[in-house]
């Protein structure tokens, strides 16, 4: 028989004939070099009878015998089906019948071997340019990654980042100047928490920390280009730096929200202490921005801060989930932290996207 693979039959026909799961199986595993068997031809196992044999026959016969199927394909598995037929029927035939199949399995095998043999160096070759590929893509994407080590973990944290050191540039000019001693007062006072949050975002908002080498060398560069009395400027830097600082006092007053209302109402005897100095610090930060806004006449709406609670709070327990859903005692410690650290540390930049738009 011919391979069965190359055969014009489809599945569906030749199950129809055959109707013997291991004419599937074999169809599966050697259907692209293996010969089918006679008794594979007939759908009957190696040890059937000359009963079973005859009866094999006589059944694809009524199917497939020219008088009843004038189909040319049919006719051409008849032809098969009797060669089959007569030569397991032959006297002391299937001795035969099996040493031929053993030959055809051997010759197959070796087929297969010297296909192999020959084609290993390709294999080989392809594996060996695959890697090179690969390897070259790797080192392509370490040298980028390494290129943009200084890149902000987020890009509200390198924007926010130039823009705190641009501020700080400002306002030493400023104070080297003889203008506006009320306003130079103010810029002083902002000037010494300005640099601590600069020195914590140097070395936490990069994927690497930024050498301080590098951060100097850019804040002189940035005093070079700053007029040396532009109080315009210096108030809309002063005003951005303190009403910076109140959005993450009320974010972080938020986040405290939503873990005592939806995690752990229980643990607010536990914070006490923390939720008032987290409210004495918003009282006194309001009044020192009041305070600057009456000194430069200028109006600050600390509501807009806020503009919409309900939908921050959704984006705080979003991202803020892996830490809400610890266990009690280590979510407690968390908070605890959170609301007893400086206010530059609380992480904005995780849902900040953009800067406040008191710029």
């Amino acid at each position: 028989g011919a391979p069965l693979m190359f055969t014009e039959w489809n599945d569906k026909r030749i199950m129809k004939l055959h109707r013997n799961k291991r004419v599937k199986m074999f169809q599966m595993i050697w259907g692209v070099s293996a010969e089918k068997s006679y008794y594979q031809i007939l759908g009957v196992p190696e040890n059937a009878s000359a009963a079973a044999i005859k009866k094999a026959f006589r059944t694809h016969s009524r199917n497939l015998h020219p008088d009843k199927n004038p189909d040319p394909k049919a006719q051409e598995l008849f032809m098969k089906i009797k060669d089959a037929y007569s030569n397991l029927l032959k006297t002391g035939s299937k001795e035969t019948v099996m040493m031929k199949q053993a030959e055809a399995n051997v010759q197959t095998l070796k087929f297969v071997m010297d296909v192999l043999i020959v084609g290993m160096p390709y294999m080989f070759q392809f594996l060996l340019s695959t890697f090179g590929m690969v390897y070259g893509v790797g080192m392509y994407l370490k040298a980028r990654a390494q290129g943009k080590k200084f890149q902000g973990k987020t890009a509200y944290a390198a924007v926010e980042f130039t823009k705190l050191l641009e501020s700080q540039a400002h306002i030493e000019v400023f104070n080297r100047s003889d203008s506006d001693p009320g306003l130079k007062e103010y810029a002083t006072k902002w000037l010494h928490p300005l640099k601590r949050a600069i020195e914590h975002k140097r070395k936490a908002s990069f994927k690497v920390e930024y050498p301080e080498e590098k951060m100097k060398e850019k804040l002189v560069e940035m005093k070079g280009k700053v007029p040396k009395d532009d109080k315009k400027k210096v108030v809309e830097i002063v005003s951005f730096g303190m009403v910076h600082r109140m959005m993450y006092l009320l974010h972080k007053k938020l986040l405290l929200t939503v873990y005592l209302e939806d995690y752990a109402k229980k643990d607010e005897i536990h914070l006490e202490k923390e939720v008032k100095d987290l409210d004495d610090l918003i009282t006194t930060y309001t009044e020192e921005l009041q305070a600057f806004g009456e000194q430069v006449e200028e109006a600050y709406d600390l509501n807009a801060l806020l503009e919409d609670p309900s939908k921050l709070m959704s984006v705080l327990r979003y991202k803020f989930r892996k830490e809400l859903h610890m266990e009690s005692d280590k979510r407690l410690e968390w908070m605890k932290g959170l609301m007893r650290a400086p206010w530059y540390e609380y992480p904005v930049d995780r849902y900040m996207q953009q800067l406040s738009k008191y710029k």
